[in-house]
Parts: structure tokens; C-alpha cells; sequence
């Protein structure tokens, strides 16, 4: 796609978006779920990543989608912390969440959900989850390539977006280094980091190399660049592995500035994702509607056609399938025993991990462990309840 034809449907899903947002400072104050004649409700409220970012224009694609096909009203409102994107959805303030890796977080109960207010949260489910990649973005000018060369660079660092914050470890684990050897300039948002990128104020980031950002990085004199993660180096994947054990090689052709293929790591990226509060049948006619508008949101973005549902119902996820999308996998033909394998054996391990955090945390709270220790404490009881291995906490 040339760079005019992308900013132009960037424009446009900044107009959808903005549009869904108006009034919606206080979402609660909506009739949210209201179910229409098709099974589908009338008004839906929706969270995902800050304005701009690829995660954002894929909601209002396929949001935009919905409302024509189906008359759905969505409004999409931005969150740039996984906190705020999953509780939200477990408060019932809004209906479905497109978010990542916080998703696995929640589940389990890890870094910022290991307090004392938030814990495991076992209601969460999966509903579609299509594959996605994401390596570090830097530019041209900084000399970058691999990660073997973050050593001295400033790297944007977004308090509470533990998504992100988590991939920059275990990038820095990949080059055989740790957050002493970078410079950490935090940043307030992702939008903000973006920012500090583009001014020259620091040299790298988690991205999506087909976000509209980077497009817009590339006509600068400073360039675009996406660091490699070779696949054939087996060492630098054990470590980062280590850390992110849900990220696997990949091979990328296509973004602003490449011209070849650049490997780098996948994972699954973004998720719908709600909670079982939500019923089978909405769930299944949620499901049903993005799949069969696909047509309409499909040219959206270079990354919607990975919504394909042959695409996005697969595993792993992070976090396990809603009975609903179950229903209409199966329907479709898509739902194989390595699937229900997999999918059984998460939901006995969130409900393990329910027992044992009740017990974990009265007894921590006996003890008078302060909360910046809980984490670490409940890697261990998670570890040995369920034979695992977990990523250790990078504070």
C-alpha cells in the first residue's frame, strides 16, 4: 500500500473512532449489552490501545464493520495500560476488550495484578485472537540492527504498560543484556513514546511494524528501522524465552521501509477478550458477526486479514476460549481435539490458581508482606502447583 493511500485510511479510521469515543467519558452511564433481534446488542462499549496505534485502527475497522452490517453501536474507548484494559472489561464497564499480553497476566495473576486489589482474574476469556509480531523500532541514525547493539541506547520506557515494558526485557535478555545496560526514558503513554522517537529523545521501542506511526517515521530524515531477531540464534531465543515464553520466531515481509523479509518474534496479538459473565449465545453471535462482515473491514489495514477466523482461532492465547466462540468454532469446522486439549487444560489451571491465590494471599496478608514482595512469592507457589515455568518479575 503506498504511504498516501495509508494515511488516507488512517484518517478515515481516526474519523470512526473519534466518533465512536464522543461523550464516552463515563461509559457506566450507558445502557451497555442491550441485545438486538439478531442475538447481537444494540450498544457495545469497547477498550484497546491509545489512539494511533495498529490495535486501535483494527478495532475501529472492524467496529465500523458492525455498525454497518448490523446497526451495533460501538464506542471504543483507549486505555495505554493493560491494567486499565482488563479491568475494565471485569468490571463490566465496557463489553469486550481488545488488548495482548496483559491478558496472560491477568489470568495468572503476574506483575501488576500481583497486589493485594487485584489478583488471578479466572473470569477472563478469549474470544477471537489473531497472530501478530512485534519487534523493537528504532531508526536509521541509530545504528541499531540487532539486539546485540542496544548496549548505551535509551530505551522508552511506559510505567504501567507491562506488555510493553516486558518485551523490552526480553529483548535486551535476547542481546545477552539487562536494563542496566540501556538508559530507560519513560514515557507517560505510548503516543508520548512514539514522540520521543520520532524528536531524536530516545532510540528504540516495542512496536508493530505496520502501525501508522512508523509510516509516518519513515518520511522523516531520521528513517525507520526494525531490529532482526534471527531465528538460527538459538542462544538469544532461549533467553528471551525465558522471560516471554509465549513469543516464537517469525518471519515479517511487509511494513514501511522493508524490502525483504526480517525476522522477529509472534505471538498472539491482539485478542477480543470479555469474561464469563458474558452468555454462550452473545458470545456466538458476537463471534458470528466479525466473521461473516470480514468483506467490509478486511482492506482496513495490512494486518486485518489475519482476522480471518481460520486465523484467529487458533492457540495458544492468552487466556482460554469463551464457551461461545467455542460454539461457533466448531460449527465451523475449527475446533480440533488439540484445541479442546488445550483449552481444557488452561481452564483447570485458572481454576488452581483461583484456590491457591485465596490461600496465598490471606496468608500473605497474616504475614504483613508488603505488596511490592507478593510477586515474587507467588511465582513460587505457581510454579509449584502447576509444574511450570513463569516469567520473573523485571522490577
Amino acid at each position: 500500500m503506498k504511504l498516501m493511500q495509508k494515511l488516507c485510511l488512517f484518517g478515515m479510521i481516526m474519523v470512526i473512532g473519534l466518533t465512536a469515543m464522543a461523550g464516552c467519558s463515563d461509559p457506566s452511564s450507558e445502557i451497555i449489552g442491550e441485545e438486538s433481534g439478531d442475538g447481537m446488542p444494540e450498544k457495545m462499549v469497547w477498550s484497546t490501545f491509545g489512539v494511533g496505534t495498529s490495535t486501535y485502527i483494527q478495532a475501529a475497522g472492524i467496529a465500523d464493520a458492525l455498525t454497518t452490517s448490523l446497526g451495533t453501536k460501538i464506542r471504543i474507548l483507549p486505555s495505554d495500560t493493560g491494567v486499565g484494559r482488563i479491568r475494565g472489561v471485569t468490571s463490566g464497564s465496557v463489553d469486550y476488550t481488545i488488548s495482548a499480553d496483559e491478558s496472560y497476566f491477568g489470568s495468572m495473576g503476574l506483575y501488576d495484578f500481583a497486589s493485594y486489589d487485584l489478583g488471578p482474574q479466572s473470569n477472563l476469556r478469549a474470544v477471537l485472537a489473531r497472530p501478530g509480531s512485534t519487534t523493537a523500532v528504532t531508526t536509521k541514525e541509530s545504528g541499531i540492527m540487532t539486539p546485540y547493539d542496544f548496549k548505551g541506547t535509551r530505551l522508552v520506557w511506559i510505567p504501567g504498560a507491562t506488555s510493553v515494558n516486558i518485551k523490552a526485557v526480553a529483548f535486551l535478555a535476547f542481546g545477552d543484556l539487562t536494563l542496566e545496560d540501556v538508559e530507560m526514558v519513560t514515557a507517560p503513554s505510548y503516543r508520548a513514546g512514539v514522540e520521543l522517537i520520532m524528536n531524536g529523545d530516545a532510540d528504540w521501542m516495542i512496536g508493530i511494524v505496520t502501525s501508522s506511526y512508523w509510516y509516518e517515521l519513515e518520511t522523516t530524515d531520521r528513517g525507520v528501522n526494525f531490529v532482526s531477531f534471527p531465528a538460527a540464534d538459538d542462544e538469544g531465543w532461549e533467553r528471551l524465552q525465558e522471560i516471554t515464553p509465549w513469543l516464537y520466531p517469525g518471519l515479517v515481509d511487509e511494513g514501511p521501509g522493508i524490502t525483504e523479509g526480517i525476522e522477529m518474534p509472534f505471538y498472539v496479538n491482539p485478542l477480543f477478550l470479555t469474561t464469563t459473565d458474558k452468555s454462550a449465545d452473545e458470545v456466538y453471535s458476537f463471534v458470528k458477526a466479525i466473521d461473516e462482515s470480514y468483506d467490509l473491514y478486511k482492506d482496513i489495514d495490512p494486518m486485518m486479514p489475519k482476522w480471518r477466523l481460520e486465523d484467529a482461532s487458533g492457540y495458544p492465547v492468552q487466556a482460554p476460549y469463551h464457551e461461545g466462540a467455542v460454539r461457533y468454532f466448531k460449527e465451523k469446522g475449527l475446533w480440533t481435539d488439540e484445541h479442546e486439549q488445550w483449552n481444557n487444560a488452561y481452564l483447570e489451571d485458572m481454576k488452581t490458581i483461583e484456590r491457591l491465590w485465596e490461600e496465598f494471599v490471606d496468608q500473605a496478608a497474616q504475614d504483613g508482606t508488603k505488596e511490592k514482595e507478593l510477586h515474587d512469592k507467588w511465582i513460587i507457589k505457581l510454579e509449584e502447583a502447576l509444574g511450570k515455568s513463569f516469567p520473573k518479575n523485571y522490577k
